[in-house]
C-alpha cells in the first residue's frame, strides 16, 4: 500500500528533520481540518463519522453510485466494511484499543491510499484520512480502510509505536481478514 503513516511518523519523531519549515507546513496542512465542497456526512450505529463529497466538479469527489439502493455510496460502504473487518479483528479478537471517536476523511491523496492522525494532543478521537479515488475500486477501498484502522488500533493502545511496527500490523491485517480465524495467529 501506499501509505503515509511511517513518513508521518518519521517527520514528527526527528527533531531536526521536523524544525524544516517546509516539513511543518507539510504536516500542518495533512493534519489540518479537510474543507470538502458539498460535504455530505455518514454516521453508522456505532458512531464512526465518514465526511465525503459527490459533488462533481469536486476534486475531491467519491462515485455517488449506490448499487444497493441503501442511501450510501458504495465507496462508503466499502470504507465501513473494512472499518468493521478490522475492529472485529484487532479490537475484539486481539483486545487492541478501539481507536474512538473515529472519523473518516475521504479526499484526494494523490497516488497515497491515507494516513492516520490524532487530531491534537490529549484531545480524544483518531482521523482516518483516505483517497477518495483510490486505486482498485471498492476493494481498495475496503483495504484502505482495513489498513489505516490498525495503524489508528496500533496507535490508540501503544501511542509510542513506531511507524515501522505500526505497518507491519496494518500489512499483517490486511492479509489476516481474508482467512478463517484459526488461521489467523
Amino acid at each position: 500500500t501506499d501509505c503515509l503513516v511511517p513518513l508521518l511518523e518519521r517527520a514528527r519523531s526527528r527533531a531536526a528533520f521536523a524544525q524544516r519549515p517546509g516539513i511543518r507546513r507539510s504536516l500542518r496542512v495533512l493534519e489540518s481540518e479537510f474543507d470538502l465542497e458539498h460535504e455530505q456526512t455518514f454516521r453508522d450505529p456505532g458512531g464512526t463519522l465518514i465526511r465525503y463529497t459527490v459533488q462533481a466538479d469536486s476534486a475531491n469527489r467519491i462515485l455517488p453510485t449506490d448499487s444497493d439502493g441503501n442511501g450510501v455510496p458504495d465507496r462508503v460502504d466499502a470504507v465501513l466494511a473494512g472499518l468493521a473487518e478490522a475492529r472485529a479483528l484487532l479490537v475484539d479478537q486481539l483486545s487492541l484499543e478501539a481507536p474512538e471517536p473515529l472519523e473518516v476523511v475521504l479526499t484526494d491523496l494523490g497516488p497515497a491510499d491515507g494516513f492516520v492522525y490524532f487530531p491534537e494532543e490529549g484531545a480524544p478521537g483518531v482521523r482516518i484520512v483516505l483517497n477518495a479515488s483510490v486505486r482498485d475500486g471498492m476493494s481498495g477501498m475496503r483495504r484502505a480502510a482495513l489498513h489505516q484502522y490498525a495503524h489508528a488500533a496500533a496507535l490508540s493502545s501503544s501511542p509510542g509505536l513506531t511507524g515501522v511496527w505500526s505497518e507491519a500490523l496494518a500489512g499483517w491485517t490486511e492479509l489476516a481478514v481474508g482467512r478463517p480465524p484459526h488461521d489467523r495467529l
